[in-house]
């Protein structure tokens, strides 16, 4: 199944937007091979250089919603070929996008569990990234020993389960890595989290250090997908609840 997600962000009197594009049991489909013909010349190339199906599949699907992504929500000008919007990698193999024309310097981010992959495309103008991981005992316990003992203490105040609140922490963490375009090099301790509360159906993630921004969450099926964003940006939820409904079947 194939979803598309529109999240408006209002800061000060501007409203910035972004679109996820979600595809879920990608790694049950068997005919992943047809969106090879989707890829661009350089994407090609990069998937080429891949040796596991798994990572194949990954990447066909990857690529492929942040094309659709892309397509579903923004105007990028007569763009007749899908095969022209190409997600590239940087040396530190952040995604890059590449259109004929991106005069709004569109960006995408690129997340996937064992069950989702997702693509979000946003502006640069308002940086923001994607991280989804399934919850579950087993991915509780491989968590547990990189979650700090005060976020512990912080999650033990909540009415929440070990497993959601585990994996709330970890995909804040994992997309906070992505927008500040590290990946997870830097010691834990700086990424700790310190305030976290519920708000109309959301999960948002607050940092001790980095201070400018904040997470939003929420759970569709048994799939934690949590967004970083600026945090002096308002999320406009009420339409983007309707559309999660939608997609937790």
């Amino acid at each position: 199944m194939q979803w598309s997600l529109n999240m408006q962000f209002n800061r000060k009197s501007e409203i910035f937007c972004a679109n996820l594009y979600i595809i879920s049991d990608y790694f049950i489909n068997k005919d992943y091979l047809i969106l090879e013909k989707f890829l661009g010349v350089n994407e090609k190339i990069a998937y080429g250089n891949l040796l596991s199906v798994g990572r194949k599949r990954e990447y066909l699907f990857g690529r492929y919603a942040a094309k659709r992504s892309v397509l579903t929500h923004f105007n990028v000008g007569d763009i007749q070929d899908i095969r022209d919007i190409q997600t590239l990698s940087g040396i530190f193999n952040y995604p890059i996008l590449s259109l004929p024309k991106n005069t709004d310097n569109l960006s995408v981010s690129i997340s996937h569990s064992t069950q989702m992959i997702i693509a979000i495309t946003f502006s640069e103008k308002h940086p923001v990234s994607v991280d989804t991981e399934i919850f579950s005992i087993e991915n509780t316990n491989k968590i547990n020993d990189i979650i700090l003992q005060v976020e512990k203490d912080i999650l033990s105040s909540l009415d929440i389960t070990k497993e959601i609140g585990y994996t709330l922490l970890w995909t804040s963490k994992e997309s906070l890595s992505k927008i500040i375009r590290t990946g997870l090099t830097l010691p834990l301790e700086t990424m700790e989290i310190n305030n976290i509360y519920k708000e109309e159906g959301f999960y948002y993630c607050e940092f001790k250090l980095f201070i400018q921004y904040k997470t939003v969450s929420w759970i569709i099926n048994n799939n934690i997908i949590t967004v970083c964003m600026p945090r002096r940006s308002n999320l406009n939820y009420q339409n983007l609840k309707k559309e999660i409904e939608c997609c937790a079947i």
